[in-house]
C-alpha cells in the first residue's frame, strides 16, 4: 500500500479554498497511483473556526463529500478527510473514510478536549461537538484499516479495541499545535508497539488565529520506528509524507508477539467498572 500524509496549512473558515487544495493534492496522488491519502482533522473547515462551525459542517454524504466520493472511485484510492459533520442537529468531528467502492464509513470523535494544555493552548471542543462511541474499523482491499481523530490517541483502549478487531494499519488525523507534535508523535510510537500495527500520524501546520500547528507527520513501524516524517515545530510547513507499506510482516509478529491474544477482557472489564465508579 502507497500512502501519502498530507500535512497541511488549512485556512480557517475558508471550506472552498481548502477544498480545492485538497482536490489538486487528490488528483496529484492519483497520477501518482497512490492508495491511501489522509488529510488532517478537520481540513474542510481549518480547526479554528468559531463561530462559523455550523455554516461549515455538512451532512455526509453531502456536497463535499460527493466529489470526494468521485475522486476516490476514479483514483482507486482511499481517501480519509477530517471535516465536520451535521447529524441529527448536531455537530461532530468526523473522518470520512472512502475508496473505489464509494463511502466505506465514517468514524467520529471520541474524546473531546476541554482543558488548558501544558503549552498553554486552550481546548474546547466539547462546546462545539458531541462525543461519539463506536470503536469499527474500515475494510479496504488492503485489510481492516482503523481511524482516531487527535486526542483519542491520549486514550490506548481504541487503538487497542481497533487492533483486536484486526486492523492493522491505524490512522490519526490531527490539528495539534507545535508544543504537542512531539507528544503525538511518542504516543503514536506506543500505539504502533503496543498493538503490532502501522501507525500514521497526520498534523496541520501552519497558522489560524495567531496559534501555530506544529506539523511533524509520520509513519511509524509495528516496531515503533518512525520510518518517515515531515518537518516539525518551528520548521514545519506544508508537504507531503510518501511511504510504502504492507501487512505481511504484522501478522507473524502477533504470533511471536502475542499482545493482542494475550489481553484479558475480565481486566477490560474491571478498569471499565473503575472508570464508571470514578465519574460518577
Amino acid at each position: 500500500m502507497r500512502v501519502w500524509l498530507v500535512q497541511m496549512n488549512a485556512e480557517p473558515e475558508d471550506k472552498y479554498g481548502n477544498l480545492h487544495k485538497i482536490h489538486k493534492y487528490i488528483d496529484k496522488a492519483s497520477s501518482s497511483r497512490i492508495d491511501l491519502v489522509a488529510f488532517p482533522e478537520l481540513a474542510i473547515s481549518g480547526y479554528v473556526s468559531g463561530s462559523k462551525l455550523y455554516e461549515l459542517a455538512e451532512p455526509i454524504p453531502g456536497p463535499s463529500t460527493e466529489h470526494m466520493i468521485k475522486k476516490a472511485e476514479n483514483g482507486k484510492m482511499y481517501i480519509v478527510m477530517g471535516m465536520p459533520e451535521i447529524r441529527d442537529g448536531s455537530i461532530y468531528n468526523s473522518a470520512p473514510v472512502f475508496g473505489p467502492e464509494g463511502l466505506i464509513g465514517i468514524y467520529r470523535k471520541h474524546y473531546l478536549p476541554e482543558f488548558a494544555s501544558l503549552d498553554g493552548f486552550k481546548y474546547e471542543e466539547g462546546r462545539d461537538f458531541e462525543p461519539a462511541l463506536d470503536l469499527r474499523v474500515f475494510d479496504t482491499r488492503f485489510g481492516k484499516i482503523g481511524i482516531e481523530i487527535c486526542y483519542d490517541a491520549w486514550h490506548p483502549e481504541i487503538a487497542r479495541a481497533q487492533a483486536l478487531q484486526d486492523a492493522w494499519l491505524i490512522v490519526n488525523i490531527s490539528a495539534a499545535p507545535i508544543g504537542a507534535a512531539g507528544w503525538f508523535q511518542l504516543l503514536a510510537r506506543a500505539r504502533a508497539l503496543e498493538n503490532i500495527v502501522w501507525f500514521a500520524f497526520v498534523n496541520q501546520v501552519g497558522l489560524q488565529e495567531g496559534i501555530p500547528f506544529g506539523g511533524g507527520t509520520c509513519m511509524v513501524s509495528h516496531l515503533s520506528n518512525i520510518e518517515q516524517q515531515a518537518s516539525i515545530g518551528k520548521d514545519g510547513k506544508e508537504e507531503i509524507v510518501e511511504y510504502k507499506i504492507d501487512n505481511s510482516a504484522i501478522f507473524e509478529k502477533r504470533l511471536n508477539l502475542p499482545f493482542l491474544k494475550d489481553v484479558r477482557p475480565e481486566v477490560l472489564k474491571k478498569v471499565y467498572e473503575i472508570a464508571r465508579s470514578i465519574r460518577g
